[in-house]
């Protein structure tokens, strides 16, 4: 489910806004369920709120420097300079570099390096000890990205002689100098065919990778008036970024169609210089302005708390993205290959929200609480979009003009698709807390969420540019949280309950002419059931034992006609044993005919880890050893659950024979990181030395066109930091 993210309370509507390495943490708050009620924007899922550190009123700061595997290092700081006891003021900042864990094969460089920086400046001022104002300028440049790779282990094709680590074989590099990136690109025109052509507006010369420039102004003036707080809440972002990458690595897609992808090389074996089928170029420019009113307070002796408030966003983004397909050309040859544009479009959208909220926590005896709160949201989303191709792809066809080869929003308007989407919603939370004692507290919660729709910008026909709903959600949950024997174990129990209404299903379709298409649609509804234990022991002073367990069963529920008929139209062909081409292995439906299991649900979850501080007071030191652990069963990663394998006869299927070739399946994994810090007493001084992933482990993250996005593999670093 979706998970909103705030900064200093201020939402972040887009994930690449949300790039700022962690610089200056204080606190994350993670708050489970619709939150809608409390702050901010309405959220289905969740929310977790990031708390930067506030301005110190003595002078001091930090500095730590790291260095570590694949010449990665990392420079961070921070530093308190009080101007007055009133004005306080805090700067900070760091770099993150390194080369890449990642061997281009063709081109010879490294890739999924680090490059990252950000910098911060904070103040508060109390002019009056019943106002207090906080401000910061947040500034985050990241050039990071995690491409396709293969370990050398992988059964597919391209490894490199004396393989050794991570891999990719993609002909598409950084930009050389006086040249353009991408080349010798044609478009296909309807009566005339193939014409040479370039992306607009300088797509061409984008650099290979991902470049996010993102700005965060945040300003909070609180107000205290008797019993209540009042706080302004004023929020604005800016976000640029320029993309350009190879999903498949320069190969052709798997598919049911394509069982055996091959390298996208001529004869000679010259690799495409402009990757495989499916490589996106986008420059994006976005600004994002929120306003909140927020009061706090308590009343009758502090039997009732409330929260209440009242939120504005209004956001406008413009995105220029092209796509580009390399692929062979059928019957002239010995694999010549060929790159055509498929879409090259300019979109703008804006959102524009208004809402109100309240909360009240009302003390119904000293041991029980009962909590009511309530959310309206008035939210519209308007949408154009221009075509940048060359104007012939609009040709008149036995004298009708194909309007839908053209994105324009004139066009969608001449096909019925709106351009303007309202949505009005009240969303509640009611929630019980029973505290017999002061060490155990029961609890049971019910909560209304949703999520905003949209539209499927990504379209390369107009057909395809079609809207989606928003989703809605009911979260339940049930448990209790306990501190036990003087605080020494923490033991706390919950069972949940989460069902979805019109879920939002990003599908990735492959056309009956063989293109990937991305697409979300409300396919189904889902209901996701579990448990969740966590433990928290201190047996001994200086020890820290934690384990974490979590069980869940997520299924798509309330199928429409269509995709149940479709499923069982793939059934039939599986029978046959025949491999099945169009609606098999797309949308909610599988390969096999079934309906797939949700994206990111592993049954079973363990997270469990320990530390121990050790003084050695002779000499003024102490030694934490750490080490930590997660392990999850096996999950899916794409939405149609799409996984190849090889038998031991060399055949490929999709039927879990043999070795994993990649796809959507994440197989039963664990990770593990350990630690070992050497500290002075007084934590002036710190050296720790970590290995993250310490067992090398190959796990799959998504996956995308038949292909497996797996993780880094192992990395020690080593890190020292002064305090003053």
């Amino acid at each position: 489910m979706p998970v909103g993210t705030y900064i200093d309370e201020i939402y972040v509507s887009r994930i690449n806004s949300n790039n700022f390495g962690f610089l200056d943490v204080d606190r994350v708050e993670v708050l489970r369920g619709p939150q809608g009620t409390l702050f901010g924007r309405n959220t289905a899922g969740g929310a977790v709120n990031v708390i930067l550190k506030k301005p110190g009123k003595d002078f001091g700061g930090f500095l730590d420097a790291g260095f570590g595997s694949f010449n990665r290092y990392t420079v961070q700081g921070a530093l308190d300079v009080p101007v007055t006891p009133k004005l306080l003021t805090r700067v900070a900042g760091y770099v993150v570099k390194s080369d890449g864990f990642v061997k281009n094969a063709t081109t010879g460089g490294k890739q999924n390096a680090d490059n990252e920086y950000g910098l911060r400046g904070a103040i508060q001022f109390a002019p009056t000890e019943t106002i207090m104002w906080t401000a910061s300028v947040n500034l985050f440049a990241s050039k990071t990205l995690n491409l396709l790779n293969f370990a050398c282990s992988a059964p597919v094709a391209g490894a490199p002689a004396n393989c050794d680590g991570r891999y990719t074989v993609s002909g598409l590099g950084p930009r050389r100098s006086g040249q353009t990136t991408l080349t010798n690109l044609q478009i296909s025109v309807p009566g005339v065919g193939l014409v040479p052509t370039t992306l607009a507006n300088g797509k061409n010369d984008t650099d290979y990778g991902l470049d996010t420039r993102s700005l965060l102004l945040a300003s909070n003036f609180a107000i205290e008036a008797g019993s209540a707080t009042i706080n302004l809440i004023t929020g604005y972002t800016d976000l640029k970024q320029d993309y350009l990458f190879d999903f498949e690595d320069g190969r052709q897609g798997r598919s049911l169609a394509l069982l055996n992808p091959l390298i996208i090389e001529d004869a000679a074996g010259v690799r495409s210089p402009n990757g495989s089928p499916l490589v996106l170029e986008q420059r994006l420019d976005g600004v994002q302005f929120t306003q909140e009113v927020k009061i706090t307070g308590a009343a009758f002796g502090d039997r009732i708390k409330y929260v209440a408030g009242a939120y504005y966003l209004n956001e406008a983004n413009t995105s220029d993205p092209g796509d580009v397909s390399t692929n062979f050309v059928a019957g002239t040859g010995p694999r010549p290959y060929i790159s055509t544009v498929g879409a090259d479009r300019t979109i703008r959208s804006q959102t524009k929200a208004y809402a109100g909220y309240v909360q009240v926590d009302g003390k119904i005896t000293d041991e029980l609480t009962a909590t009511t709160g309530v959310r309206y949201t008035d939210e519209t989303k308007s949408f154009a979009i221009a075509d940048q191709r060359d104007p012939r792809v609009a040709p008149v066809i036995g004298g009708v003009t194909r309007f839908d080869l053209r994105l324009t929003t004139a066009n969608l308007i001449a096909f019925g698709i709106p351009t303007e989407l309202s949505t009005k919603r009240w969303t509640p939370r009611f929630a019980l807390n029973f505290q017999p004692t002061r060490d155990i507290l029961l609890f049971a919660t019910a909560a209304r969420g949703f999520r905003s729709g949209g539209y499927n910008a990504r379209g390369t026909e107009v057909s395809q540019l079609v809207p989606y709903a928003p989703e809605s959600v009911w979260s339940y949950e049930l448990g209790v949280k306990s501190e036990l024997f003087d605080r020494r174990l923490r033991l706390n129990a919950t069972a949940f309950q989460v069902d979805i209404s019109g879920l939002q299903i990003p599908s990735q379709l492959v056309t009956a002419a063989g293109a990937t298409i991305f697409i979300t649609r409300n396919d189904a509804d889902l209901r996701n059931r579990g448990v969740e234990l966590e433990i928290e022991a201190a047996p001994i002073s200086g020890a820290l034992i934690y384990a974490n367990l979590g069980y869940q069963d997520a299924n798509c529920r309330g199928l429409p006609t269509a995709t149940i008929n479709q499923a069982a139209a793939c059934r039939a062909l599986r029978a046959t044993r025949s491999v099945g081409l169009g609606t098999c292995a797309s949308g909610i439906v599988t390969a096999q005919g079934e309906i797939a299991k949700p994206v990111g649900a592993p049954s079973f979850t363990l997270a469990a880890g320990a530390s121990y501080e050790i003084p050695v007071r002779q000499w003024g030191l102490k030694f934490i050893p750490a080490i930590n652990a997660t392990y999850s069963t096996r999950y899916e990663t794409a939405v149609a659950n799409l996984t190849f394998y090889r038998s031991a006869a060399g055949v490929v299927n999709v039927d879990g024979n043999g070795i994993l070739l990649g796809g959507a399946r994440s197989f039963p994994t664990t990770f593990i990181t350990a630690s070992v810090a050497i500290a002075t007493l007084d934590d002036k001084w710190r050296l720790l030395v970590e290995c993250t992933n310490c067992t090398d482990t190959v796990r799959t993250e998504s996956g995308v066109t038949g292909y497996a996005y797996v993780g880094p593999p192992r990395a020690i670093n080593a890190r020292l930091k002064r305090a003053f």
